[in-house]
């Protein structure tokens, strides 16, 4: 099915997902399309990318955790009824949501885009060469060399959504996919980089639809923002490059070595009394059970040491620090799509994981805004984080003071 110059043996993660694709997807014809796809993946990702050298992984293990954590979903959350082709557009969206992240950009734009950062790279290479000191030149060449490197990530990072949708609908290698399923992939991969607005406001009739493509959105972008794997990172790689790596993305691989994963749970409460029962009122009302869904996330890191905040955290409308059940720290976050959270101290432990998951938190603000919007729905909807710590992982100075001036500063 796939062209022969991206012939490979396909990698050891694809054994992860074959059971979920035979219980999901059953159709062993889109069985074998999802594997092609696998391959493709691995094939495109195999070595790297140019100017995302220090991003976390986006390759097929990031989609083959994509795929395990939104099956986590459909258990933990009524809302989600998908059909098999849902499943099939769901999971090829999960490996070829990113895929534009390993293409080399257009280096053309650089000096044809309305883009004033060239304008201003160049002004500082002339200013050193007008002063003929060979030092400084070499110097202001090494420091354009850095920014246009940086420049070419920002813009593959900012339109990697849109570019990736691109890619699914034009390169020939997925020319095994018709063009209404790939159209399909394309639209649900670009959503992943949208606003919550254009996403949880989007008109929907649900199943009546031949796919479901609102949820399946919903989806891939829930399971996106719960990859917080530690294998996202290389901690060889840190630590031969903390200098080197740019300040955000340091911040970010650093955070992802002391995240040892997470959970998705559901509690269900009844909000009923028996008073209401003893008189025959239908329980079954709107909003008559509370489905409270709770993510908890595995940390490394017990650094409660309070600090002073310089921006709200936005989606927050609760936020508990107390002992668990083994004497480790635990802090419980209530989300609230518009609620602001904003002390003047925060203990370091939060304010680190709010300034790590920035887009998770306003996600679920926007998702339990949507749940609790749904008409003729038994279930209100409840959503909790819980930062739970497992281990006090020794982190070592020079990679403390990284992290600590970083939080400090936002």
């Amino acid at each position: 099915l796939i062209s022969a110059s991206y012939q490979c043996t396909a990698d050891y993660a694809l054994l992860q997902v074959m059971e979920i694709f035979r219980i999901f997807v059953c159709d062993p014809s889109e069985i074998d399309q999802l594997i092609c796809i696998h391959k493709y993946c691995c094939d495109t990702w195999k070595n790297g990318s140019k100017h995302l050298h220090f991003y976390t992984l986006h390759n097929q293990e990031h989609a083959v955790t994509l795929i395990k954590v939104a099956v986590r979903w459909i258990h933990a959350l009524s809302l989600f009824n998908l059909k098999r082709s849902d499943y099939f557009i769901l999971f090829a969206a999960c490996y070829l949501h990113d895929i534009s992240m390993v293409t080399l950009p257009d280096y053309t734009r650089f000096y044809t885009g309305t883009d004033t950062k060239p304008n201003q790279i160049l002004t500082s290479v002339e200013s050193a060469l007008r002063k003929g000191d060979t030092i400084r030149s070499q110097q202001a060449l090494l420091s354009a060399y850095q920014e246009i490197d940086a420049y070419f990530e920002r813009r593959i990072r900012s339109s990697h959504a849109q570019d990736s949708a691109q890619e699914i609908r034009r390169f020939r290698e997925l020319d095994f996919l018709s063009a209404n399923t790939r159209e399909f992939i394309a639209r649900v991969s670009e959503a992943h980089g949208y606003g919550v607005l254009d996403v949880y406001g989007a008109k929907s009739t649900g199943n009546s639809e031949l796919i479901n493509e609102k949820q399946i959105k919903i989806l891939l972008r829930l399971s996106d923002l719960l990859d917080m794997s530690r294998y996202r990172v290389s901690d060889v790689i840190l630590n031969h490059n903390l200098s080197k790596l740019g300040d955000v993305s340091r911040f970010h691989w650093i955070s992802h070595l002391i995240t040892d994963g997470c959970d998705i749970t559901a509690e269900y409460i009844s909000t009923e009394n028996q008073q209401s029962a003893q008189h025959g009122q239908n329980l079954l009302r709107n909003g008559c059970i509370t489905e409270k869904v709770v993510l908890t996330v595995n940390v490394l890191m017990s650094q409660t040491t309070p600090i002073h905040t310089k921006a709200p955290c936005c989606s927050i409308a609760e936020s508990n620090l107390s002992c668990g059940a083994d004497g480790q720290p635990l802090i419980k976050l209530v989300c609230e799509g518009g609620a602001v959270c904003k002390p003047d101290v925060c203990n370091f432990l939060c304010k680190w994981f709010t300034l790590k998951n920035d887009y998770l938190l306003k996600e679920f603000g926007a998702l339990k805004r949507y749940l609790n919007s749904i008409p003729e729905h038994f279930f209100a909807s409840e959503i909790e984080i819980r930062v739970k710590v497992i281990a006090d992982q020794k982190v070592p100075n020079d990679i403390f003071d990284y992290l600590r001036d970083y939080v400090s500063n936002h």
